[in-house]
């Protein structure tokens, strides 16, 4: 340490905030350094707070908190801002923390966690005061106007929704979301009913912790959709028929029941990056799809990592190991020509172990 860095001065007691266990037990092998970070930092500004979420934004997240006279709260996570968007996508992905959409009594809402590229923003209104609109004023998709969302930076985008006739809440529409294969609860899901006699739209609502979900409707039948948010999952319509498929669409009579099984969007790669029979840590397994790099990760102490979050496609693997300056393709190419293909499914894992030597 040289005399111009500042020495750190001790911890102060008894000021503290709970870590649950399960982070350092289930979760600490399988974090990135980067993801560690975000995950700690989160946890600080809920948990040591005695909340259970917060508004952070990602200025927050790489650079702490400074009050308006400015006194520093925190110094944020330290991360640049491609590695942040990086881990918190990772973390979204496996559910370790939940992105929510903050809406607002004025009408303004803020939407997080949103993968860069173009898309199409739905509004709904889920007490079905409104009829749904997308960005650009139509009803469907197919002549609204994309929604350009790119990475580190802020898009805005607002639309009027007409209003349509309060509807009746005599009866009761429930279930439960979960994941099709693993049967995890799926939080955050919006389930949309609409008149099975004219597709029109009634209500709305989102799955909670557990993937509960349960609104009011006038009684008759109603087709749901099933839609998950982070876009991690296949949207459906009850039941079992895709996005698509409405015509045939099973009716679901209120007050009734559903509890639809979607499928996942992405899947995973895990194995070990080893060296004459030894596990390397810090080495980069890197997947490479047609249209380029989907996504990266760092091998643990023994040598192991996961990449999660990848789309359904055929790629091929690059293994770096910093430390002693290699570079290979999986299984053992030297150059991407000569390198095997693997196809990732959805919700599957494709084992990927790559030796070094």
């Amino acid at each position: 340490m040289n005399k111009h860095t500042k020495q750190f001065q001790g911890f102060y007691v008894p000021n503290s905030t709970q870590v649950p266990d399960t982070l350092f037990d289930e979760l600490l092998p399988d974090l990135s350094g980067a993801e560690l970070k975000v995950v700690l930092y989160i946890i600080r500004r809920t948990f040591g707070f005695k909340r259970q979420s917060d508004t952070i934004s990602i200025s927050q997240l790489l650079h702490g908190i400074r009050k308006k006279n400015g006194e520093v709260l925190d110094r944020g996570t330290g991360l640049a801002n491609p590695t942040s968007l990086r881990a918190l996508s990772s973390l979204t992905e496996r559910t370790i923390i939940l992105p929510t959409r903050h809406f607002h009594e004025n009408g303004r809402y803020t939407a997080t966690g949103i993968r860069s590229g173009s898309h199409h923003v739905a509004f709904v209104d889920l007490g079905g005061g409104h009829t749904p609109r997308y960005f650009g004023g139509t009803p469907t998709p197919m002549n609204a106007t994309p929604v350009i969302v790119v990475s580190g930076a802020a898009t805005t985008a607002d639309q009027a929704v007409p209003s349509q006739p309060a509807v009746g809440n005599a009866a009761t529409l429930s279930g439960r979301v979960s994941e099709e294969g693993t049967s995890t609860r799926l939080s955050g899901t919006l389930v949309v009913a609409l008149r099975a006699s004219d597709l029109s739209f009634v209500r709305a609502g989102l799955s909670n912790a557990t993937g509960g979900f349960a609104f009011t409707v006038p009684p008759g039948d109603y087709k749901l959709l099933f839609l998950d948010g982070a876009g991690n999952h296949v949207a459906e319509w009850w039941r079992d028929q895709p996005v698509t498929g409405l015509a045939t669409a099973t009716s679901v009579t209120a007050p009734g029941h559903a509890d639809p099984f979607l499928a996942r969007t992405t899947g995973m790669i895990s194995g070990t990056v080893s060296a004459q029979g030894t596990g390397v840590p810090s080495a980069w397994v890197v997947a490479i799809r047609p249209t380029g790099v989907a996504g990266a990760a760092v091998t643990n102490s023994n040598g192991g990592y996961t990449l999660t979050g990848l789309p359904v496609d055929t790629y091929r693997a690059a293994v770096i190991d910093p430390a002693a300056g290699v570079f290979a393709y999986w299984p053992r190419a030297t150059t991407y020509a000569e390198a095997a293909d693997f196809v990732i499914f959805g919700g599957g894992d494709t084992p990927i172990d790559a030796s070094l030597g």
